[in-house]
């Protein structure tokens, strides 16, 4: 698929940023929309290669030099979820150079859109006795002296993947998910965009002869759909779709205006047009590559589909699904104080404090934790607490399930973050529940609720 790419200069995260120059762009042709953005991905993976010298050299002074003034960095480490701006994030980082570090990166792959460069990698990082190894995302932005880092992110506590088939397929935007990351030859014709809300999404025709087999073998099959607790309705597929969402970075939307003063950009000559509608649905499809989906379009058939969270075969069996409710008041207090009393939550009480924090961290700045409990096979209660903010203040996230035994609440994953889930059902037939929200489930990995599976949205921006 050919794209149009203009390059941005831009800086960071924040559309405070002094304003940097940078030459006329305009709407340029299919054929040269290619050469930009080899460049664009050349100098991304440049980049990348100074980021893993800088590191294995200990040369603190020249990692520094590769972030953006306005930045985000996302920081995750068993329980704990941290949000940082640039000072804290390099005040964070300063330590590890103070030991031989080796930082590696394999299977990288990169998605150059209108003005940044996505990379996405595999991250191996050792020093000393510790070895950590996961996936990271970084996004590069070009500002008046180079590629910078905009966002990075350390992806491991979600696989970042759904599970579809028979038994159980995600929903959204009313549509069957029927695979992940598709193939960009089933694409006919340009996308259409729905939506330049965040998400912006975006919507594209498919060639279904150029479909696998196993993809075309859904048309014409009847599905059932669950919300919250159980069936919601039944429908047919009546064919496909591609769908694209991503959050674009501002200085991205600010060029889609033609107000790039907006974002700190001085453009040598003309002022800038505001994009077509086309123009910005094809940018914004391919900035969501790697999050792109192929949907099975529905037809109803009975009950009212629009609060639809999954669906699986209409031949197979009707699981049980038990909607989480409140936890009644005795229950919810116990499980409240069996999460206060984890490690996990005491390693965050810990930063907590250190931020000056005084009480419960789950109730920072007025925040309150979550209890629903799953009457299921077995009776399970999840907690879930969020508070505070963030980019160098106090953030907090924890997710802890446990499992009634007659009077005593009994920890059955490894609490970490994520969102809590809206029902438990039996999805494979394994015996075991899955929790599902909302694009998102839960499974049990041997005998802990660990394997957490998500649709991802590429998200460009940043929060700080």
């Amino acid at each position: 698929m050919k794209r149009t790419l203009l390059l941005l200069a831009l800086i960071g995260c924040s559309s405070s940023s002094e304003p940097t120059t940078a030459p006329a762009t305009s709407e340029a042709s299919a054929s040269a929309a290619p050469r930009s953005q080899e460049t664009a991905e050349k100098s991304a993976r440049e980049l990348l290669s100074r980021w893993l010298a800088a590191q294995n050299a200990g040369d603190f002074a020249a990692y520094g030099d590769l972030y953006a003034a306005k930045f985000e960095g996302v920081k995750r480490a068993g329980p704990r979820t941290r949000r940082f701006a640039r000072d804290g994030w390099m005040a964070d980082r300063k330590p590890m150079f103070d030991k031989k570090m080796n930082v590696e990166a394999s299977d990288v792959t990169a998605v150059p859109s209108a003005g940044s460069v996505r990379l996405r990698f595999v991250q191996r990082f050792a020093s000393g006795t510790f070895q950590d190894e996961g996936p990271k995302e970084i996004v590069v932005v070009k500002d008046g002296s180079g590629w910078k880092i905009a966002r990075e992110e350390m992806m491991r506590s979600t696989l970042q993947k759904s599970i579809n088939g028979e038994n159980f397929a995600f929903v959204v935007n009313g549509s069957v998910v029927i695979a992940t990351n598709p193939d960009s030859a089933w694409m006919r014709g340009a996308p259409r965009l729905l939506s330049d809300a965040d998400p912006v999404t975006t919507e594209a025709d498919v060639h279904e002869a150029r479909l696998p087999e196993a993809i075309k073998a859904w048309r014409d099959r009847p599905v059932r759909l669950f919300g919250e607790a159980g069936e919601v309705c039944q429908a047919v597929v009546t064919g496909f779709s591609l769908l694209g969402r991503v959050v674009p970075h501002f200085g991205t939307r600010a060029l889609w205006r033609g107000k790039p003063e907006e974002a700190g950009i001085i453009i040598d000559g003309p002022p800038e047009k505001p994009w077509s509608r086309a123009a910005i649905a094809a940018a914004a499809f391919d900035m969501a590559a790697g999050g792109q989906l192929l949907l099975g379009k529905l037809k109803p058939q009975s009950g009212n589909c629009g609060a639809a969270l999954w669906a699986r075969g209409a031949a197979l069996p009707v699981p049980k699904v038990a909607a989480g409710v409140a936890a009644p008041g005795a229950i919810e207090q116990r499980a409240l104080d069996a999460f206060r009393n984890l490690p996990a939550y005491k390693v965050i009480a810990d930063d907590h404090r250190q931020h000056g924090g005084a009480g419960h961290w789950d109730q920072h700045e007025g925040a309150v934790a979550t209890v629903r409990q799953f009457r299921a096979d077995r009776t399970y209660v999840v907690v879930d607490a969020d508070a505070g903010i963030g980019c160098g203040d106090f953030a907090g996230s924890l997710l802890a399930i446990f499992e009634l035994q007659g009077d005593r609440l009994v920890v059955v994953n490894d609490p970490t973050d994520g969102p809590m889930p809206a029902s438990a059902a039996d999805v494979d037939g394994d015996g075991k529940v899955e929790f599902i929200g909302d694009e998102s489930i839960r499974r049990a990995k041997g005998a802990s609720w660990d394997q957490f599976e998500a649709i991802e949205v590429p998200f460009l921006d940043c929060g700080c």
